[in-house]
């Protein structure tokens, strides 16, 4: 029998799939599977979802790679922010049979709003690095609150519910941490007084950064996975963050990660004052960089993989020829911001459309881009303005294989540009903060997939 080289597990819980990546001990990728999100919207239903359903899908992902499992030396598990649930039940070990809401169902709102009224939005940026708005936990956890949902135990995201499930111990990681709205990315600590004035009581599991070993995969656990027993496992963090570790980015890049949503990130330093967020269009945040002591500035305006899908739907060209129309189409009148948000928010119907985007659906679909393009450099200068950050533009996601969406980014930048074609840098960054968890690198020199790098 040969022979299962080691690897290190990376998982990406994601909002519309789980991913699994394992990564040899040289960096390079070995396998990896992925199948449907828990979390992925179904017609008449609500994108919530329930935490069985999320651990059964992350078995149901390990069986798919049971042939690899026996060689993982290490496991990190990375995901969407905000959703969690609450272990250790009235002293029980378990889980609460609590709904998982989705982090961006509008549930919410209600409970941001008080805040902001008790305390205003500059108070709160302050306290916490972002924004009250709906997809906060703190704003789930009240809405649940409010309708006499109260459970006790120990609350942790996504991703830690997984840690529990294969360890039995119960953490929480800063950057995903962060996403709750209650806690403060430069002290590393919760604000209980927030929590007060939503009128809920929660016990925050302990905050582990990435890449220190929450546990070991329990007999129990490797009984039920097919993983090794005692193997190291870590919270890698939150996926955008994570996903820069996975690009190999430097803090002094800008990465842009072009996917469903174009969050931009840039390293930030906390001895700084604290960035003016209300100064920028979309959400400006404050989060922490997965297994450094850094922090990130974090930017999310638009979502152009939702505008994109339904330009495609009102012009009734697939996107792949709308992708080979549109290759070699000049730069013409790009779409403005309002006009974005509109076909994200499908607002933009068949009579709003510019009239010689029916005759031209290349140049339509280039205008689209080249739209995406402007919006994300403008914001991408700010950036640059705020962190000081001197050094290349990172392209990563899979918006990098629209060859004219990365021209119509060259032709923006002003500090050169990188791209890395990497659709799963999430779990490829879980993998490696694993591989920092087991010993097998340490944190600030993980191998890297950036263009020249060895």
């Amino acid at each position: 029998m040969a022979l299962v080289p080691p690897t290190l597990l990376g998982l990406d819980l994601g909002t519309s799939a789980v991913k699994a990546t394992l990564v040899g001990l040289d960096g390079s990728r070995v396998a990896g599977r992925s199948v449907r999100s828990p979390f992925a919207p179904t017609p008449g239903a609500t994108t919530g979802t329930s935490v069985d359903a999320l651990l059964g899908s992350v078995r149901t992902l390990l069986a798919d790679l049971a042939p690899w499992l026996p060689g993982v030396v290490g496991v990190g598990v990375a995901g969407l922010g905000e959703s969690g649930g609450w272990v250790g039940v009235d002293g029980v070990d378990g889980v609460a049979d609590v709904p998982m809401l989705a982090w961006h169902d509008p549930y919410g709102q209600a409970t941001a709003d008080r805040l902001v009224a008790a305390l205003g939005q500059a108070e709160l940026v302050r306290r916490t690095g972002r924004r009250a708005r709906s997809w906060t936990t703190l704003s789930k956890i009240g809405w649940l609150a409010g309708r006499g949902v109260r459970p006790t135990g120990r609350w942790t995201g996504a991703a830690g519910l997984v840690v529990w499930m294969l360890t039995g111990s119960v953490a929480q990681e800063p950057s995903l941490a962060a996403t709750s709205g209650a806690f403060d990315p430069t002290t590393g600590r919760y604000d209980d007084d927030l929590l007060a004035l939503v009128g809920v009581d929660v016990e925050w599991a302990p905050v582990v950064p990435a890449g220190i070993p929450v546990g070991t995969v329990t007999r129990a656990a490797a009984a039920s996975t097919g993983l090794p027993g005692g193997v190291p496992v870590t919270i890698a963090g939150h996926d955008h963050p994570v996903s820069v570790v996975g690009s190999g980015a430097r803090p002094e890049m800008v990465t842009d990660s072009m996917g469903t949503g174009e969050p931009l990130l840039v390293g930030w330093d906390a001895a700084r004052p604290a960035p003016p967020l209300d100064e920028m269009p979309g959400h400006l945040t404050v989060t922490g960089w997965p297994g450094r002591p850094t922090l990130m500035l974090l930017w999310e305006h638009l979502r152009p993989g939702r505008g994109l899908e339904n330009l495609a739907g009102l012009l009734q060209v697939p996107r792949e020829e709308l992708e080979r129309l549109a290759q070699d189409r000049p730069q013409h009148r790009p779409l403005d911001a309002a006009a974005l948000l509109g076909l994200e928010d499908g607002l933009v119907g068949p009579d709003d459309l510019r009239p010689d985007l029916w005759h031209d659906p290349g140049q339509a679909w280039a205008d689209a881009l080249d739209g995406y393009a402007e919006q994300a450099a403008a914001g991408e200068a700010r950036l640059r303005w705020l962190s000081g950050a001197d050094q290349p533009t990172l392209l990563t996601g899979g918006g990098t294989r629209s060859p004219r969406w990365v021209r119509a980014k060259r032709d923006r930048a002003t500090h050169g540009l990188l791209v890395v074609d990497d659709p799963e840098s999430v779990a490829r960054g879980a993998a490696l903060l694993a591989g920092v968890a087991a010993g097998t690198w340490p944190a600030d020199r993980l191998p890297s997939t950036l263009p020249g790098s060895p």
